[in-house]
């Protein structure tokens, strides 16, 4: 075993006991929440009843897919905001992963401006973490992140500041969208992590049904167009929790995603679509957004 290999190994395993210890506390949050209430949270169990109604669900699959639901989002969620130094310390935690991010970025220095898009999976706030990081340390300078107001508004307390120390926040209301677009006119915003998930209830123009899912969920469109209209670069990454490791998978360049008879702009929508539908096919549990006031109306 040559020295490479060594060190990919050794650093496959500190990312392993990362996230063992990270499980390992989750664990007992939910040990500990369980004793207390003897189920898990009641915004968990609605989140569930939301995410069986919009897929057709039966009720058995959701009431086995409501316990790992749990974990994802509400313990494991509480364990990361019991310890907000895992961000700053990604790259040292998660080697592994965080190389999957940082040599992409590198790979992508050359274009002048570039927008990555990530999905509300259950590890987004690491990944977010990973690119912000990684595109300070190949560019020297901190890039831009969108976010929604209430996400936005979250950044006050403790566990969210981190946040603020390595990314430049917009908030997608009207004014930050605003500021959003004439910086991405004027060249000054050049690395943007955009999340497009939504969810939104399908309701005409702007908006994309995740047709291979559901007929009553679907995403707002109309950012992507415009930045896609702009020429910049839009890459995808997925992620997704698996038994012991996290999951990275980028994507090409939405723009290079092949045409399907229509648009360059209706391909890659479409390509985002089937992006959060192959998420949903295979992870419900881990998509943080069917507590969204829009999905439970």
């Amino acid at each position: 075993m040559g020295q490479a290999d060594r060190d990919d190994e050794a650093a496959r395993a500190r990312e392993r006991a990362t996230i063992a210890a990270l499980f390992a506390s989750a664990d007992s949050l939910r040990d500990a929440a369980i004793a207390r209430a003897q189920c898990p949270p009641r915004f968990i169990l609605e989140a569930a009843k939301t995410m069986a109604r919009h897929l057709g669900m039966p009720d058995r699959r959701r009431q086995e897919l409501v316990p790992s639901m749990a974990f994802w989002q509400a313990y494991l969620a509480s364990a990361l905001a019991r310890n907000p130094a895992i961000f700053a310390e990604a790259r040292s935690r998660f080697p592994s992963s965080y190389e999957v991010v940082r040599s992409a970025v590198a790979e992508m220095g050359s274009h002048r401006q570039v927008v990555f898009v990530v999905f509300h999976m259950a590890a987004m706030p690491l990944i977010a973490a990973f690119l912000a990081l990684a595109v300070t340390e190949i560019h020297g300078r901190r890039g831009h992140v969108l976010l929604s107001p209430q996400n936005a508004a979250r950044l006050q307390v403790e566990s969210g500041r981190w946040v603020l120390d390595v990314s430049n926040v917009i908030s997608a209301d009207a004014a930050g969208l605003r500021r959003l677009v004439s910086g991405l006119r004027a060249g000054t915003i050049t690395r943007l992590l955009v999340l497009p998930d939504g969810p939104q209830r399908p309701a005409g123009a702007g908006t994309r049904m995740l047709t291979k899912i559901s007929s009553t969920v679907a995403f707002k469109t109309g950012l992507l167009s415009r930045i896609l209209a702009m020429g910049i670069p839009m890459r995808p990454l997925t992620h997704k929790w698996e038994e012991d490791a996290l999951a990275l998978r980028w994507h090409p360049f939405l723009d290079q995603a092949g045409a399907s008879g229509g648009t360059a702009t209706d391909d890659a929508i479409s390509r985002v679509a089937s992006l959060i539908e192959e998420l949903l096919e295979c992870h419900p549990e881990q998509w943080l957004n069917w507590s969204a006031a829009s999905l439970r109306a």
